[in-house]
């Protein structure tokens, strides 16, 4: 006993087991109440690093073993007075208060792993503890809820219904919070959840579903978001941060600031009317004056906040304003209107006979095109959009031709 080795103990002091197969005993210790006890270690005076060491061990032992808040003094004590002691004695001071009820992801961890193996010391080889450590732990966890989670048998537990649920959806939160700790992770090494592609009225649309499939099979978690936009709708989508990437963007090519950008080549701009117009069988160029008396088919700019613009309009010209080209074909094929197209989207419909290509004496000038993006946004999946894009040669035949 402490009081017969010559050194005064602390106030409340009952002798006691301190360790329970590795484990401290807390069923003689009320919650919210302080117990004191003594460690008896021996150890060398001239090597006081392993009292060091003892303490640090305890500590660990005793926070893996119990989910409970403590708090642990130490202090060395001669066991024999009058002369230089070579060993000593630990007392510890440790509490435990029962508090606000919390699962923490380790208590979920833990009653899946029992669940999955079966048994307590299975479950505490696999967690590198002994199985009393378990076994309190998971009892801690059933008295706070109120219901048994596991049937106890000789060797082995097994889920009770309410443990069966208790299970499934411990399970459900234990991904959720994987999934926040790796979303976390992926945005600070510049992942972002979310990727917008501007692109022009201009471009191919059937490159598009392309461009989403290899896109996805690369990325399953970011989503894609696909915006059509028409001539300065594109720069200002990608100006107000609405999209990441703009393909087919016309007319204006940045050249310092922020944007970066991939030449695309140029536009080609093919004049036509309905093979039913009355311009169709004028074999002249067509002034602006035989020109003037119909109506101009335009596409309507989708900016808003900065200056649109269009491909061709003369003064004083009606105009008919459509969303897209497709719309605009059908105004023209039925004679609606005249105008100009890009190229490559009308002339399988003027060899088809559906449409007549016209000279002007005043055409419009070929517009160069581009892929520009915000230099400062360069995520894994914005870089993996540039490469697979190409160069110049790849993106004017992808996307022009």
């Amino acid at each position: 006993m402490a009081e017969e080795q010559g050194f005064e103990p602390w106030m409340g002091y009952k002798p006691m087991p301190v360790f329970k197969t590795g484990a401290f005993d807390h069923s003689a210790t009320p919650p919210n109440e302080t117990h004191n006890s003594y460690l008896p270690l021996s150890c060398k005076v001239e090597n006081r690093k392993k009292v060091t060491f003892a303490q640090l061990a305890f500590k660990l032992v005793q926070y893996a073993a119990i989910p409970l808040s403590i708090r642990l003094t130490f202090r060395k004590l001669p066991l024999e007075h009058g002369r230089q002691s070579r060993y000593f004695a630990l007392p510890i001071k440790y509490s435990h208060s029962k508090g606000p009820f919390m699962l923490s992801e380790q208590a979920l961890e833990l009653i899946d792993i029992v669940a999955q193996v079966g048994s307590f010391t299975a479950a505490a080889n696999k967690l590198h503890k002994v199985p009393s450590a378990v076994s309190y732990a998971v009892k801690q966890v059933e008295d706070e809820l109120g219901v048994p989670l596991f049937v106890r048998e000789h060797r082995s537990v097994s889920l009770t219904p309410a443990g069966e649920h208790f299970v499934k959806e411990a399970r459900a939160v234990l991904g959720q919070l994987n999934e926040i700790k790796q979303g976390t992770q992926r945005i600070a090494n510049g992942w972002q959840p979310r990727l917008s592609i501007a692109l022009d009225n201009i471009v191919r649309a059937d490159r598009i579903s392309v461009l989403i499939t290899e896109f996805y099979r690369h990325f399953k978690d970011i989503e894609l978001d696909i915006q059509i936009e028409t001539f300065n709708g594109v720069w200002e989508s990608l100006s107000t941060g609405r999209s990441d990437i703009a393909i087919g963007a016309t007319t204006a090519i940045p050249t310092g600031g922020i944007y970066k950008y991939k030449d695309m080549g140029n536009i080609e701009w093919t004049f036509v009317v309905s093979k039913q117009h009355p311009l169709a069988e004028i074999d002249s160029k067509l002034t602006d004056d035989e020109l003037r008396e119909y109506a101009a088919i335009c596409l309507e700019d989708s900016a808003r906040d900065i200056p649109q613009r269009n491909i061709w309009r003369l003064n004083n010209q009606r105009r008919i304003l459509v969303p897209d080209w497709i719309r605009a074909l059908n105004c023209f094929i039925d004679g609606l209107g005249v105008g100009y197209m890009p190229s490559h989207l009308v002339t399988p419909f003027i060899m088809a006979g559906r449409l007549v290509e016209k000279e002007l004496e005043n055409p419009v000038e070929n517009s160069p095109c581009c892929l520009a993006w915000n230099g400062s946004n360069r995520s894994p999946a914005l870089n993996w959009v540039l490469d697979y894009l190409g160069d110049t040669d790849k993106l004017n035949k992808d996307w022009l031709s």
